[in-house]
């Protein structure tokens, strides 16, 4: 287990679940990943959800609202970087070829945060912290541990996030799979690849630690959730499956390869 103080502008520090029935999600979550949940109220927003292991935050959850259902929002996984100040950072990401989808707002006193929408469709929050830094610890099953990029676009998306983060674009290749790996400074801090199939939607997708991959897609299963890539193994990496949650909501698995 690592313990994490403080997060350096540039990473990714949170994920936040936006489901069509909580309740039903916050089953599936505990069932799948033993975090415990307590509640927040966020003045006149529906009630926050805080996820847990052993004591420490490690994502949160809110039911879609009625605005963003007239909007056809689906459910889904949003996951959040780190940066020092939200309002100089949107306008950085105006000139980058970004689209803001909602602009800078106060989460109480927890922190600031903006939605954006990168050139090639993708949508990613921004995070300025306060009181709220994000997660507060990483290396434990039930954790996120990986955030990857999916689009039909790797020269405009990788040029994009490079200028606002920063990020430096590092192509790779597993077997035959080409990938890169965005690093901030020697970290690596996510990765990238084009969209396997023609057509569909660029986006973000968050991995969370397991301890047997196996397992934890057969409990999914159990607990109603749907498998949308079955295990497949990595050499240097690990074992890792994608899957949707009862509502939707597509996630991955992802059991690291012992060192």
């Amino acid at each position: 287990m690592t313990k994490i103080t403080k997060y350096v502008p540039g990473t990714f520090c949170w994920e936040s679940l936006y489901t069509s029935d909580a309740a039903t999600a916050k089953t599936f979550y505990q069932g799948l990943f033993e975090w415990k949940v307590d509640y927040v109220r966020t003045g006149d927003a529906p009630t926050y959800s805080l996820f847990s292991i052993q004591g420490k935050e490690v994502c949160g959850m809110s039911e879609l609202n009625d605005k963003q259902k007239k909007q056809q929002i689906k459910p889904h996984w949003g996951t959040y970087v780190s940066v020092a100040n939200v309002d100089e950072f949107l306008k950085v990401a105006d000139v980058a070829g970004g689209r803001v989808l909602e602009p800078a707002s106060d989460s109480m006193d927890a922190g600031r945060s903006a939605l954006i929408q990168d050139p090639t469709g993708a949508t990613i929050s921004i995070w300025e912290p306060h009181k709220k830094i994000g997660a507060l610890i990483t290396d434990l099953p039930g954790t996120a541990c990986w955030r990857e990029l999916e689009t039909p676009n790797v020269d405009v998306a990788g040029k994009f996030y490079a200028t606002i983060f920063n990020w430096e674009p590092k192509p790779e290749k597993f077997g035959e799979m080409a990938y890169i790996t965005f690093k901030l400074g020697k970290k690596s801090v996510g990765g990238m690849m084009s969209t396997p199939k023609e057509g569909m939607p660029s986006n973000w997708l968050t991995y969370w630690t397991v301890k047997d991959c196996e397992k934890s897609l057969n409990k999914a299963d159990k607990l109603g959730g749907k498998i949308l890539k079955s295990i497949t193994e990595i050499k240097r990496v690990g074992k890792f499956a994608v899957l949707a949650d009862p509502q939707g909501a597509v996630f991955a698995i992802l059991q690291p390869e012992k060192k």
